[in-house]
């Protein structure tokens, strides 16, 4: 917001689950926007994407290396939350699950998906992942709320790389991909006990279809 105005909205839906519940297929609708896209534009990535793209990828190093114990959730969480994200996501130290989650932490994402417990939640991240090898992560905002016995914590993140896995989304299509992504956790006892993780992954599956 500028002087008391809204100059610029940032969404993100879980469109596939709802192209699914409508009975349609979403690599379909994918293919189809990827089209229009190409039919209606000069053949180059938009604008703002390249310009997101390059923000991630040329983001400035990693703040929190190493091993050691998470910062306090409730003491400190945003520096859990970049914590949290640094460690799993940036360096791949997949055992920090172990570490940041409760051990029934329960998980809900992207089309419908549902996962319980630090080994379903590690395969998720680690598919995920797998899809964009070299992928570089960005937190663009950490929004917290305390309540009595924790805290409830807002992650704004981009995921940029390179589609060179096959993992998610099908053969890989060398094509850069944003993934813009809203992580919302519950924690208790210094431990996430809750997860809901939106993308839209029809956004993903365009760009992989060739989507400008």
């Amino acid at each position: 917001c500028r002087e008391n105005r809204i100059v610029e909205e940032w969404l993100v839906r879980d469109n596939a689950a709802i192209v699914r519940a409508l009975g349609l297929d979403a690599r379909a609708l994918a293919q189809a926007q990827a089209a229009g896209d190409r039919a209606a534009a000069t053949g180059a990535i938009a604008p703002w994407r390249a310009t997101a793209i390059a923000r991630v990828r040329d983001g400035a190093a990693t703040r929190f290396p190493g091993e050691g114990p998470l910062p306090d959730a409730e003491a400190a969480p945003e520096e859990f939350a970049r914590a949290v994200f640094d460690r799993i996501w940036s360096h791949r130290l997949f055992g920090t699950v172990r570490q940041a989650y409760g051990c029934n932490a329960r998980w809900r994402g992207p089309s419908n998906r549902r996962l319980f417990g630090w080994g379903e939640i590690t395969g998720w991240i680690i598919a995920l992942l797998g899809s964009f090898s070299q992928g570089k992560i960005a937190i663009d905002k950490v929004t917290t709320t305390p309540f009595a016995g924790g805290v409830d914590i807002a992650v704004r993140w981009m995921l940029a790389g390179r589609h060179d896995g096959p993992t998610l989304y099908g053969a890989p299509s060398g094509r850069e991909i944003l993934v813009m992504a809203i992580t919302h956790w519950r924690v208790v006892g210094g431990r996430l006990i809750e997860e809901t993780q939106v993308i839209d992954e029809i956004a993903v599956l365009r760009q992989i279809e060739g989507g400008l």
